[in-house]
């Protein structure tokens, strides 16, 4: 009898084990599937979260790059209308007034009528043969930098127009473009021209340069440049400049809690990234040292000796397109 009631224990003992084995496995499998699907919950609200902000702060950062296009359309069609009009006024008196050639054979502002804080640095290559036409464009220019320039200045860091014959008026308050431009110097042939002339832009269309390196202004940048077209020749630029350090600031203050946003162009182009290029340490070498999946649109940098400039090669779009991505 005692050994049969010792073979029922333990007859019980293993059930009981076998019936605890398979709760647990029971408990433990529901905790897990319940947990995956609480983790799958939040990673799907944190990921429809944070769609939702870059899309908020793309739009908030693209709208500064639309102002830009329609302030540029603006100007383009008051450029055109008074190169329209007929004039047949003598502009060589106001002209030797505002601007003078100087011993290095460039042509600037008079040091004694310019206030550049209140008026465009006007800009005009030693090989340009200073005629009545060229007159008339370069003081065009120099009106209109002023009058615009001035009215945008609270939301635009500058604006200018450059010709292809190698002159520009550059409107950008407390600064004198101009003076740090040589007799070596080439605007054609920069970056934020050459967006604009007709074998990079056969559409015309606004277009947005990739990132560079403006030597004059010591910064790093992106602009966005209106070709202009009087008949069939062109005859000007506008442009506008938007520093990256101000980009990549915004970029990395203003984010989603536990993320960091990245501004990628349309093609590509690496606008923005708070670690690979922060404010105020942008540099050629860091720019080299980007990972490959990062790099810009070329592996390496070019000189441009003619004006000390670096930039690098261009690679076009012709809409306005910036997108910004969240990364946790």
């Amino acid at each position: 009898m005692p050994s049969s009631r010792i073979a029922i224990g333990k007859i019980a003992r293993r059930a009981l084990l076998k019936i605890a084995v398979r709760v647990t496995i029971v408990i433990v499998a529901s905790s897990a599937i319940g947990y995956l699907y609480i983790l799958s919950s939040l990673e799907s609200q944190t990921r429809e979260q944070l769609e939702k902000y870059a899309i908020a702060r793309t739009q908030q950062e693209k709208s500064l790059f639309d102002l830009a296009q329609d302030n540029q359309s603006i100007l383009k069609q008051e450029l055109l209308r008074q190169l329209a009009e007929r004039s047949d006024r003598n502009l060589s008196s106001e002209f030797d007034r505002l601007f003078v050639k100087y011993p290095d054979g460039v042509t600037r502002n008079r040091r004694e009528n310019f206030d550049q804080k209140r008026q465009a640095s006007v800009f005009v290559d030693d090989e340009v043969t200073i005629n009545a036409e060229i007159q008339r464009r370069v003081l065009l220019f120099y009106h209109l930098a002023n009058q615009y320039g001035s009215a945008w200045n609270n939301r635009f860091l500058n604006l200018y127009i450059v010709a292809p014959e190698n002159f520009s008026a550059s409107y950008q308050p407390g600064f004198d473009y101009a003076a740090g431009l040589s007799n070596r110097a080439y605007e054609p042939g920069e970056e934020y021209f050459l967006v604009s002339d007709r074998k990079h832009n056969p559409q015309r269309k606004t277009v947005w340069t990739g990132i560079y390196y403006d030597r004059v202004l010591a910064k790093w940048m992106v602009s966005g440049v209106t070709p202009i077209d009087f008949g069939k020749r062109h005859v000007a630029s506008i442009g506008t400049d938007v520093l990256l350090d101000e980009l990549v600031k915004r970029t990395a203050s203003d984010r989603f809690q536990g993320a960091y946003n990245i501004i990628f162009r349309s093609d590509g182009c690496l606008i923005a990234h708070p670690d690979l290029m922060p404010p105020g340490q942008m540099s050629v070498n860091r720019v080299e040292k980007l990972p490959l999946s990062l790099r810009l649109n070329t592996s390496k940098l070019k000189q441009n000796y003619r004006n000390s400039s670096i930039r690098l090669s261009p690679k076009l779009i012709t809409k306005i397109d910036y997108k910004i991505f969240s990364a946790c």
